[in-house]
């Protein structure tokens, strides 16, 4: 009897585990089917840059009642792919959403006007959402083999840049590589993500190999964590705000030398609103110090140039800055010097 009693026990086990097996194997190929053919994901994880902009990969989100292109090249770049055999010189744009511009078309995105300002330029895009100065430099030493810029052009947001350079995740993503307060660089510490992942086990394997996992993450985290405000500051408090400007200006001093550096300062729509210019100043500051030219795009901006249910530029801030760049890299001179 209490042999049988075990065998029905260890049967319903088996049954349970074998439902909730084939269960989350249909949810997974669900998952990957409609991010594969519906919402495809444009990005997958990088084991040294945190995360990146997925090679081809396209998607037609809505906006204003109307679908529209998101694109993203063989090189993970934003926009249509470039013929690098051009004898057109290239300026790589490094940034994170705000240069990105998912909120807006391939068309209407600011590499991609600033080219049709600039036909004597191919302006490459690699913004990638989320990103911190380190991630864009990091990214800028992968491409610059490939691409062999003629000028980079870092796009500096005031809006959360500096923060994220020595926060050690983005809270809606994952783990990425930071400095801390004593100025070491750290490669992405799955550790200091670990209790924003889904309480389960294997957790962190199926945050970067499960379709459903991470999708299910996406959907649960405000639930389990909020905004992430509290843990997110944390972290801040542990590096200092005068700390945060030195590593901005050890990364972009370590950046400048054997290149062709512009430094643009992206305002929030707060400084923006208030007319605020301490951060546009700082950042001039440190871009006088390291000698390279320095933008600042807040004389340019107005409310109106930025999403009213967003924090991003609309489509006439695109152009706006893009309109500002194309002259703005003008007066540098020759810069068609050898492709490193």
């Amino acid at each position: 009897m209490i042999g049988s009693i075990g065998s029905r026990i260890v049967g319903t086990m088996v049954l349970v585990v074998s439902a909730l097996a084939i269960g989350g194997l249909l949810l997974e190929g669900a998952v990957r089917l409609y991010t594969t053919k519906v919402a495809p994901n444009l990005f997958v994880f990088d084991h040294e840059l945190g995360w990146i902009h997925k090679a081809s990969a396209h998607r037609y989100p809505m906006g204003d009642g109307a679908s529209y292109l998101i694109n993203i090249d063989p090189l993970g770049l934003r926009g249509r792919p470039h013929d690098l055999s051009s004898d057109r010189r290239r300026v790589l744009v490094l940034g994170d959403s705000f240069t990105e511009g998912f909120q807006v078309s391939n068309d209407e995105v600011v590499s991609s006007v600033w080219e049709q300002l600039r036909p004597d330029l191919a302006v490459l895009n690699s913004g990638v959402s989320g990103y911190s100065t380190l991630q864009e430099i990091m990214l800028a030493h992968r491409l610059e083999p490939i691409i062999h810029p003629d000028v980079v052009v870092m796009m500096v947001c005031g809006l959360n840049d500096l923060t994220d350079n020595i926060m050690p995740f983005e809270f809606s993503i994952g783990p990425r590589p930071y400095v801390d307060a004593s100025l070491r660089r750290h490669l992405p510490d799955w550790d200091a993500f670990t209790p924003l992942l889904l309480p389960v086990p294997g957790a962190r394997w199926l945050h970067t190999h499960s379709f459903a996992a991470y999708a299910v993450y996406r959907r649960l985290v405000p639930t389990l964590h909020g905004d992430g405000t509290s843990y997110h500051e944390d972290w801040r408090r542990r590096v200092p705000e005068p700390i945060e400007w030195q590593v901005m200006e050890n990364l972009l001093a370590g950046f400048a030398p054997g290149r062709r550096l512009v430094v643009v300062a992206i305002p929030s729509q707060g400084d923006v609103a208030s007319g605020d210019h301490t951060f546009a100043t700082h950042l001039g500051e440190i871009a006088g110090r390291i000698g390279v030219p320095f933008v600042d795009l807040q004389p340019d901006l107005n409310a109106g140039d930025y999403l009213e249910s967003d924090r991003h530029w609309n489509a006439a801030g695109h152009a706006v800055v893009a309109r500002r760049l194309a002259s703005a890299i003008l007066p540098l001179g020759d810069v068609t010097a050898s492709r490193r």
